[in-house]
């Protein structure tokens, strides 16, 4: 996990991430996987808004399997201040999507089926 988002895959998901450690692995997983289906070039990048649970360390678990990068706040600042340092970056590349938490219902294809 890094705070450089130095690659510059195709697509890029945004993920906002503050005390989720109970479901970042099952949704970075069930991500990884919709991601791959549509590209092989993609990262998933996570934002750590201050989380004091084990967030981190679960996100430590299955960074590189999922090609995760990660950047990391000290406390909550809100997601207007995540967007502004992550957009910056993502905004170079032809694809994003920006998810509101780590929630699987998100997942859900075009038929309601969750991922």
């Amino acid at each position: 996990m890094t705070d450089r988002l130095t690659a510059r895959p195709t697509t890029s998901a945004v993920v906002p991430m503050l005390d989720e450690g109970r479901n970042v692995v099952v949704f970075l997983g069930a991500l990884r996987e919709r991601l791959a289906a549509l590209s092989d070039d993609f990262e998933i990048v996570v934002v750590n808004d201050g989380s004091r649970d084990d967030a981190r360390e679960r996100v430590l678990e299955v960074a590189e399997a999922c090609s995760v990068h990660c950047v990391e706040f000290s406390r909550n600042f809100g997601k207007e201040a995540y967007l502004g340092r992550v957009f910056e970056e993502v905004k170079r590349r032809p694809n994003f999507v920006v998810a509101d938490s780590v929630d699987r219902s998100q997942l859900a294809d075009r038929h309601g089926q969750s991922g």
